[in-house]
Formats: C-alpha cells, structure tokens, sequence
C-alpha cells in the first residue's frame, strides 16, 4: 500500500548467517590443502559484484572498487586486450582464458592469480612462487569449485 514502509525479508540473524557462510566457504573451500603435498593459496576472498568483499582470508590484500570495477570490465568485454589486471596494488599480466566472460588468470613475478565471476560474486585465490597459472592447483580448485 502507499505509504507504506519496505520491510526486508530478512534478518539481521539471517545476514549475520549468510556473513558467516561466506567466510566458512573461504575457510574450507579456499584456504585448504589443494593437494597431497599441501600446496594451499596464499590468500582468497569473496568479493561482490559491486566490490564489496564478503568474505576473505586474513592475508587477502585490500582490493579497491576502481579494481574491482576493472575486472568487471574485462568480464563484461571477453574480447578484451587489457593485458594485465589489477588486485590489492599488485599488477598481474593476464594469461589467455578459455572464456573471459567468467574466468580470468594471470601471473606476477611473485606468484598468480585465478579470479572466477559466480551469480553474484568474484571468487578470487592467489598463490605465491613463480608458477604458472594452469600448473598451480588453485586454478583447477577454483574451476572445480564453480562447476
């Protein structure tokens, strides 16, 4: 009715649960073993759309919206020739992805970065050391975590 005021339909309770979903998926989905010898990411987060981050790991580096909205950018472009990426200060060269429109994974001179674009987030996991993107289990976790 007019006038009326909007309530939501949720609660604070069932944010503060949606909070703390989200950090849990970081926690054991991310920030575990990827594989037999242990190999883990340095740092994950979930971070939405809109750059908000609603959940990461506390070594995830500060991404800024200017970041966050270049990366949309290049999702929303999938022909982009943008050749590198920006996330937490740290530039990364881009690597050729099979489909741009929701993967995206580049390398730095310390480590890499796979960065997957769900329904509403960025899901976003980087590694330390000079390995390549494909060989690194991040980017396989990553991919196996969105199917």
């Amino acid at each position: 009715m007019a006038g009326d005021s909007y309530v939501p339909s949720f609660s604070i309770e069932h944010l503060s649960r949606s909070v703390s979903l989200s950090q849990e998926y970081v926690d054991k989905n991310l920030m575990c073993p990827l594989d037999s010898e242990g190999a883990t990411l340095q740092s994950a987060a979930l971070v939405g759309h809109d750059g908000g981050v609603w959940a990461q790991s506390e070594a995830f580096p500060a991404i800024t919206a200017e970041e966050c909205e270049a990366l949309m950018k290049v999702f929303a472009d999938a022909n982009s020739e943008t050749g590198s990426f920006t996330v937490g200060g740290v530039k990364y060269l881009m690597l050729v992805s099979e489909d741009l429109s929701c993967k995206i994974r580049g390398k730095c001179q310390g480590g890499g970065c796979a960065i997957n674009k769900t329904a509403q987030t960025i899901v976003i996991g980087i590694w330390a050391g000079g390995v390549h993107a494909c060989e690194m289990p991040c980017g396989v976790a990553l991919l196996r975590l969105m199917l």
